[in-house]
């Protein structure tokens, strides 16, 4: 069976325009729970209708300020990269399709996700997660 859509890329380990060494996205076995995976299915299904990859950009990740949903496994960051070189329009499609993919996780698993456009300049992206 052929596929359509966008296809998925998981971010390595890359460098930064000055060289810095920069981390990739981190998985663990628990990122990969079916009701995790979720976020992942929904954003690619719906991703915005000319992105070719959605790029998850974040899973696990050690806890910053406060105890977040990334340390327990159960968050992704989805890039907007892809999307647009203008930051509004950037921000216009990721609440757009955070939007998109809050129905479309509730319709499919349940009212337990919360999907939002969030971040500032080029680090703006989709982060949804599973509370449970």
């Amino acid at each position: 069976m052929p596929h359509k859509g966008p296809r998925l890329i998981i971010k390595a380990d890359w460098k930064d325009g000055s060289g810095k060494d920069r981390r990739g996205c981190i998985l663990t076995e628990g990122n990969t729970r079916p009701e995790v995976w979720a976020i992942v299915q929904s954003a690619l299904r719906t991703a915005p209708h000319h992105m070719t990859e959605v790029i998850v950009s974040e899973g696990w990740r050690d806890i910053r300020d406060t105890l977040d949903f990334h340390e327990l496994n159960n968050a992704f960051d989805i890039s907007l990269w892809g999307t647009s070189d203008d930051l509004e329009e950037r921000r216009t499609i990721g609440d757009a399709w955070a939007a998109r993919m809050r129905v479309d996780l509730i319709a499919r698993q349940g009212v337990n996700y919360d999907v939002s456009c969030h971040g500032k300049d080029w680090n703006v992206h989709v982060h949804a997660e599973l509370h449970c």
